[in-house]
Parts: structure tokens; sequence; C-alpha cells
């Protein structure tokens, strides 16, 4: 069967403008471009919590003994969503701000969910770090935690969830991280 010309360019065409239909487009522009990851939180180390300091004397019942509040280092990174982007530093794509973050507790004991504010701006590209409380004090007055203040040790898991706004989208966005605890009395240096 011979074909016509227009018919040819029909056959040609189709596959083509087909193709090109499934090609991915443009995020609208409520969707977030940026892709947040946690690069580290405490060093990617775990964590030992001491329920109970001595102080700098080493003298039990002195004024200076404390319950330490734990705080970490955290550095998240914000890429572009697309990965064949490719975005310099600082460049005209998203900023990310983060304004808050939970800290959810599973393991040898239940312990209440704890919400810290923070305040970190992290640029396309980029990364940047702050400290965060992930086991404060008030947490080791109270039982189960100040029983360990005459012996044992109790392993917690803390998922660190980080919470922030896209600045060009308005999108929220999240990261997050664990991290191993052991709580105990641990012997003061």
């Amino acid at each position: 069967m011979f074909r016509t010309g227009a018919s040819l360019w029909i056959l040609f065409l189709t596959p083509l403008v087909g193709g090109l239909l499934l090609l991915p487009g443009c995020s609208s522009d409520s969707a977030p471009r940026s892709t947040l990851s946690v690069e580290s939180i405490n060093d990617n180390s775990s964590l030992s919590s001491d329920v109970y300091s001595l102080g700098a004397d080493q003298t039990l019942g002195t004024a200076d003994d404390n319950v330490p509040e734990e705080q970490v280092p955290i550095v998240v990174r914000n890429m572009p969503h697309d990965s064949s982007l490719r975005i310099r530093p600082n460049g005209p794509f998203s900023t990310v701000t983060l304004d808050r973050y939970e800290v959810h507790y599973s393991g040898d004991v239940s312990l209440p969910t704890f919400v810290g504010s923070i305040h970190l701006i992290v640029p396309s590209g980029t990364t940047a770090d702050a400290n965060l409380v992930v086991l404060p004090g008030s947490y080791k007055i109270v039982p189960p935690l100040s029983a360990l203040v005459a012996g044992g040790e109790i392993h917690l898991d803390a998922d660190v969830i980080v919470f922030g706004t896209e600045q060009d989208s308005g999108a929220k966005i999240t990261t997050h991280a664990t991290l191993n605890i052991e709580v105990a009395n641990w012997a003061d240096k």
C-alpha cells in the first residue's frame, strides 16, 4: 500500500508529539523546589546523656551541681529537588527558613514529645548548622529518668523532625534524623 506525504507526516509526528507530552514539565509555583536533608546530627555519633552532674568541684550537694540539658549540633543541606539543575550557592533558587523542631522518643521508656524553636536560614545549594536541645533537663528530674540517679541505663531513639518554609513557593518542608541516646548517671570527670 502506497502512503501519501501527509499520512507519512502523521505517522512521524504522532509518536513525537506523544513522547513530548510524557516529558516532565515545570512544577507549579506552589510546589517545593527544595529538598532538605540532615547531613549530620551530633556529628553522626550517639549521645551519652548524664542525668546528674556534680559540677566543677565534684562534690555532691554543692551549689554547682546541676541537671544537664543535652544540646547537639545539626547540619542541614538544601538542594534543588531536580538534581539536573546546577544551582550556585545563594543563587536564584529557593531559600528555606527553619523555624521549629520536634523530638519524638522511642526505646526503653515513653517520654513526651519535646518541641523547640529554631531560626535557621538555608540557601539553596548550601548547608547551615545550629544546636538543638534533644533532651531537656526538665525530663531528667521526673520519673522515669530521675530514677537513674541510683543507677541503671535507659536507651532512647530520638527522632528529630525539623520544620520550615520555602521562601519562593511558601511550601512547608520537613526533614528528620534519628539520634541514639544512652541516659545514665555517668561518672563525673
